[in-house]
C-alpha cells in the first residue's frame, strides 16, 4: 500500500522540486549553508523516482520549477543590481531584465533533461549513477549556454573542503559536482528502494573508497618532487570607500595624486612586501604610455596621466625595492589595451594584457553598434601577439588574469605550464553588493586547486585572498573591508602540472556522455527486442 506521504505527494507533486530549489538556494551565497549542497536535491530525486503516476509532463514541469526558481535567485543578487555609466541606461536595463531571459533558458532545459531521465531508467542500480550523469548535465549545458559563466555548478558548495576541490585537477569542475550529486543520488535511492539497501551501502562506501584512493594518489603526485619552496611577500591593497577608489591627475604641473591610496601604501610599506597591489584603475580615464605618440586625437582628450608622471609617483609611495602592480587601461598609439602594469620605482618593468575581452564591458559588439546602442566609450583590444601571456621578475613566474578572465578556466591551464603562481585581479563594482565578489573568490579557488598552483586574488572592494594550492583560502579581507591585506605567499619552483592542466574537463565530459549515450543504446535495444 502507497504510505500518506506518497499520496500526498502525488496530489502535490510540485511541492518536491519546489524545496530542493529553496535548499539548492540556501546551500550558496549569501545563506552559503554549503553543506546542504549534499542533500538539496533528495527532494527533487525523490519526486522523479517514487511513483509511476507522475507523469513526463510534471517531470518537465518539476524540472523547470527548480531550473527558474535557482536561476533567478542567482540573478537577483547579480544581474538585478547592475549599474554602468550614466549614458549606457538603456544598455543597464537590458542586463538588469536578462535574468527572465536566463530562467526560460535554465528551465526548459532542466526540465527537458530530467524527462530523459524518466525516459531511460531501468528500474536497476544503475539508475543511481544514470541519474547523477542527467543531474550533471544540466550543468554541463548550461555553462555552454552561458558561455562558462555559470555560478550555480553544485561544486561550488565544496568550497569549504580542499580535499573534495582538488579532485577538480583530475575530474575538472563537472567531476566535483558529480561526486556531490551522487551523494544526494545515493541518499534519495537508500530511502525509495528499502530492498536494494544493503547493496545500496555497499555501492556508497565502494565509491567513497574509489574517489578517496583517487584524491590520495593524486595529492601524493602533486605534493611529490621534492620542498623546493620559495616564498614572496604580498601586500593587497582594499578600499571600500566607491567614490574614492580613483586618483586623480592634474595637467597643470603634471602631478599625480591619490591621497586615499598614499594613505593605505604607507600602511603596507613597512612590512617591506615584496609586491603591492592595487587592484583598480588609480585613473578616471587612460594612461598614456605616451603622450607624444597617441596618434588618435580623441584619445588623446581621454588621457589622465602619462606614465612618466605616474611612475614619479609611484617611486615617492613605494622606492625602488618593492614591485607595484595595479589594473589600468593603456593607449599605446592609437590602440586601447587593458593591462596590469608592474613598476618597481619610476620603471615599467613589466605589463600583461587581457586576452580575453568581455563584449559590452571592455568593447560594444558589432550587433549593437548597429542598432546605436554603445556601451563602451572606446573599444580595447585583445592583448597584442607580442605581449608575453607570463610575467617573470626575479624568481618568481606569475601567471595574470584581469577579472573576468577567472571565468576563462582556458587561459588559467595556459599559463599553469609556465607559471608558479596565479594572481587575478577584479572588480565587481558594476554590481551592488558583495555576492558577486564571493562568488568569483570561490570560482579562483578551484582555479588555484585544479592547476595546483597559489593564486592571489586581489579586489578593490573585497573579497580580497590568498589561496593556497589546494584552493584553501588562507588569509582573506572581508567585502567592503578597507586596509592592507599582507601575507608571505609560497610557491614551489617547477610544480607538478595537473590532468586537467592538459585536458580540461573534457574528459569527464566524454566519459558522461558515452556512459548515457551506452546507457540510451541498451534501452533502444532492449525496446526493439521486446
Amino acid at each position: 500500500m502507497k504510505s500518506k506521504l506518497n499520496l500526498f505527494f502525488e496530489k502535490y507533486w510540485f511541492f518536491l522540486p519546489f524545496f530542493s530549489a529553496v535548499l539548492l538556494t540556501l546551500s550558496f551565497y549569501p545563506f552559503d549553508f554549503w553543506f546542504l549542497g549534499f542533500v538539496a536535491l533528495i527532494p527533487l530525486f525523490y519526486f522523479l523516482n517514487f511513483s509511476a503516476k507522475i507523469s513526463l509532463a510534471k517531470i518537465f514541469w518539476g524540472g523547470f520549477i527548480i531550473g527558474v526558481i535557482f536561476s533567478l535567485f542567482l540573478s537577483f543578487f547579480t544581474l538585478f543590481h547592475f549599474h554602468w555609466l550614466p549614458e549606457t541606461y538603456l544598455f543597464v536595463w537590458l542586463v538588469r531584465l536578462s535574468p527572465l531571459l536566463i530562467a526560460m533558458i535554465s528551465g526548459p532545459v532542466a526540465g527537458l533533461v530530467l524527462v530523459g531521465y524518466k525516459k531511460l531508467i531501468s528500474n536497476r542500480l544503475i539508475d543511481i549513477f544514470t541519474l547523477a550523469s542527467f543531474s550533471v548535465l544540466i550543468e554541463i549545458i548550461e555553462s555552454k549556454i552561458f558561455f562558462g559563466f555559470n555560478n550555480g555548478l553544485l561544486a561550488y558548495t565544496a568550497h569549504q573542503l580542499p580535499y573534495l576541490m582538488r579532485l577538480s585537477s583530475v575530474m575538472g569542475i563537472f567531476g566535483v559536482s558529480f561526486v556531490i550529486t551522487l551523494v544526494n543520488t545515493f541518499i534519495a535511492f537508500f530511502v525509495l528502494r528499502p530492498g536494494w539497501r544493503k547493496k545500496i551501502t555497499f555501492l556508497f562506501f565502494a565509491s567513497l573508497v574509489i574517489f578517496f584512493i583517487m584524491g590520495f594518489l593524486n595529492n601524493y603526485y602533486l605534493d611529490g618532487g621534492g620542498n623546493d619552496y620559495h616564498s614572496a611577500k604580498f601586500a593587497i591593497i582594499q578600499n571600500s570607500d566607491r567614490k574614492n577608489i580613483l586618483g586623480f591627475f592634474s595637467s597643470k604641473n603634471n602631478h599625480f595624486y591619490f591621497p586615499g591610496a598614499e594613505r593605505l601604501i604607507a600602511q603596507a610599506m613597512p612590512s617591506e612586501p615584496d609586491f603591492l597591489i592595487y587592484p583598480f584603475s588609480p585613473f578616471n580615464g587612460y594612461l598614456a604610455a605616451d603622450i607624444g605618440k597617441i596618434e588618435n586625437a580623441g584619445l588623446k582628450k581621454t588621457v589622465a596621466g602619462e606614465a612618466k608622471d605616474f611612475g614619479d609617483w609611484v617611486v615617492k609611495q613605494t622606492g625602488d625595492k618593492t614591485v607595484f602592480i595595479t589594473w589600468v587601461d593603456v593607449i599605446r598609439g592609437s590602440d586601447l589595451y587593458l593591462e596590469i602594469i608592474f613598476l618597481q620605482g619610476k620603471n615599467f618593468i613589466a605589463n600583461y594584457q587581457k586576452r580575453a575581452l568581455f563584449p559590452s564591458m571592455d568593447y560594444t559588439p558589432e550587433i549593437f553598434k548597429k542598432i546605436g546602442l554603445f556601451t563602451t566609450p572606446v573599444d580595447a583590444l585583445p592583448a597584442s601577439p607580442a605581449n608575453k601571456p607570463i610575467i617573470e621578475i626575479g624568481d618568481i613566474k606569475i601567471g595574470p588574469l584581469i577579472c573576468s578572465e577567472i571565468f576563462k578556466p582556458v587561459l588559467a591551464r595556459q599559463s599553469s605550464f609556465h607559471s608558479e603562481i596565479f594572481l587575478s585581479i577584479g572588480s565587481e563594482a558594476m554590481f551592488a553588493g558583495g555576492a558577486p565578489g564571493e562568488w568569483d573568490l570561490i570560482v579562483s579557488q578551484f582555479i588555484a586547486a585544479a592547476n595546483n598552483r597559489p593564486l592571489v586574488r586581489a579586489n578593490i572592494l573585497g573579497p580580497s585572498a590568498f589561496i593556497n594550492e589546494k584552493g584553501k583560502v588562507m588569509e582573506k579581507m572581508d567585502y567592503e573591508k578597507t586596509g592592507v591585506l599582507i601575507k608571505d605567499m609560497k610557491y614551489k619552483k617547477s610544480p607538478k602540472n595537473t590532468l586537467y592542466s592538459y585536458l580540461g574537463d573534457w574528459p569527464f565530459i566524454l566519459l558522461i556522455l558515452l556512459f548515457l549515450s551506452s546507457m540510451t543504446i541498451s534501452k533502444l535495444f532492449k525496446i526493439r527486442k521486446r
